[in-house]
């Protein structure tokens, strides 16, 4: 008897489409959500991110007046930069979790003071890599 197998790799991600800041804490959280994984063995689902602000707050009527905020991942205390990883996830990692999903934390802090009221904001871009 012979027989072949093949699959498609395959897994969903789920990217809130905001992250809000409670402005009376000038914090926030979302969570990046990875299900239904299945990789062949060598492969890994990387997950970057980017500002198209460098990481800045831009006013909504004058994109001279921002507010600098961090960007966090996981339990890290570090500051995230354009292209860096936020989530790296291969097979043997979605297997071992108690559940059928993995939730990867994005955490924001504002770091300066508004000098003006209204609306701030930036956008995020999410690139998903299968490697």
């Amino acid at each position: 008897i012979h027989v072949s197998f093949r699959y498609s790799p395959e897994f969903t991600i789920t990217i809130p489409d905001s992250l809000k800041l409670d402005n009376r804490t000038n914090t926030g959280r979302m969570n990046i959500i990875v299900e239904d994984v299945w990789l062949p063995k060598n492969d890994r689902i990387l997950i970057k991110v980017s500002s198209s602000n460098e990481f800045d707050l831009v006013h909504s009527w004058d994109n001279n007046i921002r507010l600098d905020y961090e960007l966090t991942a996981g339990s890290s205390t570090t500051p995230l930069s354009n292209n860096d990883v936020v989530g790296n996830i291969t097979q043997a990692e979605y297997d071992a979790q108690n559940s059928l999903r993995i939730e990867i934390p994005l955490n924001a802090i504002v770091t300066s003071t508004p000098k003006f009221a209204g609306e701030y904001g930036d956008t995020l871009t999410f690139t998903v890599i299968r490697d």
